[in-house]
């Protein structure tokens, strides 16, 4: 991971970049106390996206200027690939955990898709992450075209995402997706910031849930 100059920073500890304990005269510009940092430390107890806007103040009888704060940037993890999965019902052999196996493939006849079953009208499939985390992106592999030609891709439509942080209450909104889907398409839903779950569940109002592979990128809680 490399450092980048951002106008964001995940630390607790003070920064000596803008260390706000001495007299801003006798300092260079570049050091003295950031309008981001109160008394010279930001307190930051949750996690920071892209837009966030951080606010604070110094010291008395000290200067606030522009500035930047040194933070780490990492890449975003998928944190779904062979973690337990189940759904509303199976179809032949085409369980929940094809969905999150890591092969991306997307011919259903090739075993290589979750599927719900012929008569489930609600259908969903939901993983657990193990843990909770700050959930920012949901994405779908839909499926593609079979090995005889048949193309079922557009049954992947009005697609709800929903996390939570309990089994009993998996109703914290991330998205929707309207469809229909199309071959092989990658549909992307990102979360409203600050979406907190363990688990993430895909459900349909109308039947057949088929999921090629599904990602969950999030960063720590």
């Amino acid at each position: 991971m490399e450092p980048h100059n951002i106008k964001k920073s995940v630390t607790k500890e003070p920064l000596s970049k803008f260390s706000g304990n001495e007299d801003e005269s006798n300092l260079p510009e570049s050091q003295a106390c950031s309008p981001d940092l109160e008394n010279g430390v930001l307190d930051v107890n949750k996690a920071l996206f892209p837009g966030d806007t951080v606010n604070g103040s110094c010291n008395e009888g000290y200067i606030a200027i522009s500035g930047e704060i040194l933070a780490t940037c990492s890449v975003l993890t998928n944190v779904a690939v062979g973690k337990p999965a189940v759904q509303s019902s199976t179809f032949q052999t085409d369980d929940a955990a094809k969905a999150v196996d890591g092969d991306r493939g997307t011919d259903i006849i090739e075993n290589t898709c979750s599927h719900t079953d012929i008569g489930d009208d609600y259908p969903w499939w939901r993983v657990d992450l193990l843990d909770n985390y700050y959930i920012l992106t949901v994405r779908i592999v839909n499926r593609g075209m079979d090995m005889y030609g048949i193309d079922e891709s557009a049954r992947l439509k009005d697609v709800t995402v929903n996390t939570g942080v309990t089994l009993s209450d998996i109703t914290k909104f991330c998205g929707f997706f309207a469809g229909p889907g199309g071959l092989s398409q990658l549909v992307t839903i990102n979360c409203p910031q600050y979406t907190m779950g363990r688990y993430v569940q895909i459900s349909l109002v109308t039947p057949y849930l088929t999921l090629c592979e599904v990602d969950v990128f999030v960063v720590g809680i």
